[in-house]
Formats: structure tokens, C-alpha cells, sequence
């Protein structure tokens, strides 16, 4: 059974595809058939999104998404906008929730100090919302 073979083709014409609308390839090991899917490039090998997923291994971790994969993805480019703007907002909030204290040098080292923990913090967090919506896997 390979996918020349003409007991197969009803399946191809079916709409027997991945999620990426390519064809599964189908071969025979021994008495096992294997599925194949070769990934978002549809080339054999491939990192991230576009690693190979067979029926003996569907859910890889090889397959979950590269952060460059995530980063340069269309779908996810209106939600990463939206992740540095509710930052951008948390860290303006936090610029006027910050007391200025006497401009002596004690109190300029603490507002210097303040406003780099705000902006730390402001990183972390919009780092957090990325990183919870990043998709695990195919």
C-alpha cells in the first residue's frame, strides 16, 4: 500500500489531507500502515511546525512551535499587538501610580529603582500573556 497504489486513491479524493490541505502520505511496514504528514513546509524533516507527525507519534514535542515560528505567524500577529499594548497601558498606569519622592539623592536612586522594577514587571507580565496563547503543537 503506497499512494500510487489505486485501492488508496478513493481515500486522497475523499479528502484525506492534514491540516495543512496536503496529502497524508501512506506507506507499508510490514504488516503496519503508516501515515505520515510532513508538516506546515510539506518537506520531509523540518523543526517546530513543520516536523513530520506519523500515526506512531502524532503529538511530538518537536512539533510544538519555534518562538521565530510563533513570532512571524500572521494568525498570531494581531494578539502579540495586543499583548504590548495592554503592557504598554499597564506600564503608563504604573508611571502615575508611582509617587515621586524629595529629589534628593536618596529619593531620585528610589524613583530611578521604581520605574526599572516597573518596567521589569511590565516585561514579565506582557512575556506572560505571549507565552500563555502561544499554540502547543499542531
Amino acid at each position: 500500500m503506497t499512494n500510487e497504489a489505486p485501492e488508496m486513491a478513493w481515500l486522497l479524493n475523499k479528502g484525506f489531507y492534514d491540516g495543512w490541505n496536503r496529502p497524508f502520505i501512506l506507506s507499508n511496514e510490514h504488516s503496519n500502515c503508516l501515515v505520515i504528514s510532513y508538516g506546515a513546509d510539506g518537506k520531509p524533516g523540518g523543526e517546530g511546525i513543520d516536523f513530520d507527525l506519523t500515526s506512531e507519534n502524532p503529538k511530538s514535542e518537536e512539533s510544538a512551535p519555534t518562538f521565530r515560528q510563533f513570532w512571524g505567524n500572521q494568525l498570531c500577529s494581531d494578539m502579540i499587538h495586543w499583548c504590548f499594548i495592554c503592557g504598554g497601558m499597564a506600564a503608563l498606569l504604573s508611571l502615575f501610580t508611582v509617587r515621586v519622592p524629595n529629589l534628593t539623592e536618596r529619593g531620585v536612586t528610589i524613583l530611578i529603582l521604581s520605574l526599572g522594577a516597573t518596567f521589569v514587571g511590565t516585561l514579565f507580565i506582557t512575556s506572560i500573556i505571549t507565552a500563555l496563547h502561544i499554540p502547543s503543537g499542531h
